[in-house]
């Protein structure tokens, strides 16, 4: 019988090998996980992520109750996690045993033996990976956690937990490994597809990291319980379990608050004993928290900031587990960013330059250079982005000694792409410091400035108006900055205009074309990208901010909030998918413009922040039978009547001067309300600056110094800076997928791209004239191509 290789080709093997059909029905026997069922290869592998997604639900279930010192359970959490687990499992059971059904019953049809060479590790690691371990564990051994044997059990648990994720890491491994390798499957063919995978599978690691973290920092306070019982209050401790369902009778301490003393929380003190990198769950109290979303979205994002920086800022204590936790956050971070980037990257495009490629972009037009030509001398204006694809530039000062080489790969006009992103005024163009001259023949493509433009002046100007708000710290009320409006809005509305009038003449010339190939406008026009761009000019987030203003300090004030956020972000879900397409021209733009966008919401949420802590104060009051009368519920408006009789309170429930975290969290935005830049209404370079290079130096870093507060929108807020960090990051540094070329795998990339060669047509050209030998395959990357019979009405048109 033929020898197959089975355990080398796994479970999504979709490859045909040519054999017979016969040969075929064998090896499905053999090797069930192999056969050619796509459907159930998708389910198995949905199930696969569903799955895994689920199982760190679990390590939510445990709660402690400060009052009691004890650890009880959400209820709410448990009943959801079993249920979903419950969904997936049954998925997962059927898929395996459809498969071994089939195996079976083709055995029988072949009188071939199903056991002959059958993959049975890959049988154990599919059965090990829906035990359902973990939840037997935190379930059925909670009490395991907070007895006074609490060591062991906790060893047992780490031990059960590990057991289990080790075959289902295993499973993701052997899944993204055989995606690598079937290439006849639709995930192999699409580099994005494959993109998208591995990068769940990275969100995932950090959903996984952030619900151990917080299940691990309860482990560290009960820790901190037995320590205090056995070394600081051995007569007044009994060994017993810390369970709020036994009852206060059975609790081990019977004197309270000596544990505050030995276990101190807010804030916790290392020298008397270390939580280490868990200081900051238990700080926060999130521990305590039955409120899910809100510590979800924290222990996310600490996941995903310490996954994204390979743990580098975690500050552990001296325990083991805590630095072997760290440890693996380190080493599976940096693993898991090579393995992204690796298949980011497309391997034919090291034989060729990228460049080439970027004839897509809609706006860039080739040119050709002779040797010692001079391109752009000094003095004269900027009005050109030049993309070099083939030759060699010098730029010169006032001598003759070359100050700068440029080549193939490498752009010129950077100070064109500065100015336009930091000037509101389009008449004059940048001055060149030197002179531009061609060395040898050069062929390149360039970006002129008014394309240039309209690219980026339509999205540079939209934050400005989330800086229209100022706080009056005299008074504690929200005012405008009117000139800051009058700018914006006026800006605004010249963008606007020339918007619409490209907008205008796009649909003119597609009408005038249409009526001249005798087609109708309707057949072909790129309806999404028509939809995109009217959603981009609607002014939705000025709409929202300047008449809707008054109902971020109102009364109801956090429904507010939530429209307002809602609006904002239907308003640039459209103008970031523009940026993003106009941004394969120039990655580097959309960049900086997301740096802006983030710079600005910073500072306007640090401005709702402040209000929300007023808003706290004045509830605070009312339920005060001695204060009730301090404050009436209205608008923190300038110029109207206040809600406190004594604004002067203010800054007792509401320090900002330095901000106190324990009596007002402001979280990530601490640093805006301390700086007060929230009150600057005359120095606007001030406060933009401030807030740019906050979403600078975050956006870059991912977001993994940001230190945030429970509040669920600010973690939201946190998690969109570090995916988005991330996901432009890989985007500059990463070779992405070609829309030409997105259908092909890549062994064909590997054969087509040695022999591409760029070519330019003239309009109204003949390339190829009915008769002549088919010498050559067309790629079309830019324009249209129409294809006659005998008569001139056209069969068929071509574009890219």
């Amino acid at each position: 019988m033929m020898k197959h290789n089975l355990q080398e080709r796994g479970l999504f093997s979709l490859r045909r090998d040519g054999r017979e059909e016969d040969d075929n029905k064998v090896d499905k026997i053999l090797n069930p996980w192999a056969a050619d069922s796509r459907l159930w290869n998708f389910i198995f592998l949905a199930s696969c992520l569903i799955g895994v997604s689920i199982d760190p639900l679990f390590l939510y279930v445990p709660i402690v109750d400060d009052n009691r010192k004890c650890l009880k359970r959400d209820y709410n959490m448990e009943i959801i996690a079993l249920v979903l687990r419950s969904v997936t499992d049954l998925f997962y059971v059927f898929h395996v045993c459809f498969r071994l059904h089939n195996a079976l019953k083709m055995s029988k049809e072949l009188h071939v033996s199903i056991f002959t060479n059958f993959p049975w590790f890959h049988l154990l690691i599919d059965i090990l990976s829906i035990l359902p371990l973990p939840q037997v564990v935190v379930l059925l051994y909670f009490s395991q956690i907070t007895g006074s044997r609490s060591l062991s059990g906790r060893k047992f648990i780490n031990l059960i937990l590990l057991l289990q994720y080790v075959p289902r890491l295993f499973r993701v491994y052997l899944t993204a490994k055989e995606i690598g390798k079937g290439f006849d499957s639709l995930i192999s063919q699409r580099v994005w597809v494959r993109c998208a995978f591995f990068f769940f599978v990275y969100l995932n690691f950090g959903h996984v990291f952030g619900a151990f973290w917080y299940f691990y920092s309860i482990f560290r306070e009960t820790a901190c319980w037995h320590e205090a019982c056995k070394y600081h209050m051995p007569k007044q401790c009994t060994p017993g379990f810390f369970d709020c369902s036994l009852g206060i009778e059975s609790h081990p301490i019977k004197n309270l608050t000596k544990l505050n003393q030995y276990c101190p929380i807010n804030p916790p003190d290392p020298k008397i004993f270390n939580f280490g990198m868990f200081s900051g769950a238990i700080e926060s109290r999130i521990v305590n928290n039955t409120d899910f979303p809100t510590k979800f979205t924290r222990s996310f994002f600490w996941g995903l900031k310490n996954l994204s920086s390979f743990g580098s800022n975690l500050d552990t204590s001296g325990n083991i587990v805590e630095n072997l936790f760290a440890i693996l956050i380190s080493i599976l971070g940096l693993l898991l960013f090579l393995y992204l980037i690796g298949n980011l990257q497309v391997p034919s495009f090291r034989n060729i330059d990228e460049n080439v490629y970027e004839t897509i972009c809609k706006f860039l037009k080739p040119v050709t250079y002779l040797e010692n030509s001079y391109i752009i001398r000094k003095g004269e204006p900027i009005d050109m982005v030049l993309f070099i694809t083939q030759g060699t530039m010098w730029t010169f000062g006032n001598g003759i000694i070359p100050m700068n080489r440029l080549q193939k790969g490498d752009y010129y006009g950077n100070e064109l792409i500065e100015w336009q992103l930091n000037s509101t005024f389009y008449y004059e163009f940048p001055i060149s410091t030197c002179n531009l001259k061609s060395h040898t023949k050069v062929e390149a493509f360039v970006l002129m400035a008014n394309d240039l433009e309209h690219v980026l002046s339509s999205f540079s100007i939209d934050p400005l108006f989330l800086y229209i708000p100022i706080v009056r710290d005299e008074g504690k009320c929200l005012d405008t900055d009117n000139n800051m409006k009058i700018i914006a809005l006026v800006l605004r509305s010249l963008t606007d205009f020339a918007y619409v009038l490209h907008i205008i003449f796009r649909l003119k010339d597609a009408l005038t074309i249409s009526m001249q190939l005798g087609q109708s406008i309707f057949h072909g026009l790129p309806w999404p990208y028509l939809l995109i761009d009217v959603l981009a000019i609607l002014p939705i987030p000025q709409v929202v901010v300047l008449i809707h203003f008054s109902k971020i300090t109102g009364l109801d004030y956090l429904d507010a909030r939530k429209f307002i956020n809602l609006i904002l972000l239907l308003q640039y879900v459209p103008r970031i998918l523009r940026v993003y397409l106009s941004a394969k021209e120039l990655g580097s733009s959309f960049d900086s413009l997301a740096r802006r966008i983030f710079g600005a919401f910073w500072y306007f949420y640090s401005i709702v922040r402040e209000t929300s802590c007023w808003h706290k104060a004045c509830h605070k009051l009312r339920k005060d039978p001695t204060n009730e009368h301090e404050c009436d519920p209205g608008p923190f408006v300038c110029g109207e009547e206040h809600p406190m009789k004594n604004w002067r309170k203010m800054n007792e429930y509401c320090p900002v001067n330095p901000p106190n975290a324990t009596v007002f969290d402001f979280g990530i935005f601490s640093q805006a309300i301390e700086s007060r830049i929230v009150c600057n209404a005359t120095d606007f370079p001030k406060k933009f600056f401030r807030s740019f290079w906050w979403g600078l130096k975050n956006l870059s870093s991912f977001g993994q110094n940001l230190d945030t507060s429970s509040s669920v929108q600010e973690n939201i807020f946190s998690i969109i800076i570090c995916i988005l960090g991330l996901l432009l990051f890989l985007y500059l540094i990463g070779n992405l997928q070609v829309s030409l070329l997105q259908n092909m795998d890549d062994y064909v990339y590997e054969t087509i791209c040695k022999y591409l060669k760029p070519v330019t047509y003239l309009e109204k050209s003949y390339i190829i004239r009915k008769g002549e030998p088919l010498d050559m395959m067309l790629l079309i990357t830019q324009g249209v191509v129409w294809t006659f019979g005998s008569s001139t009405c056209p069969i068929d048109g071509l574009q890219k």
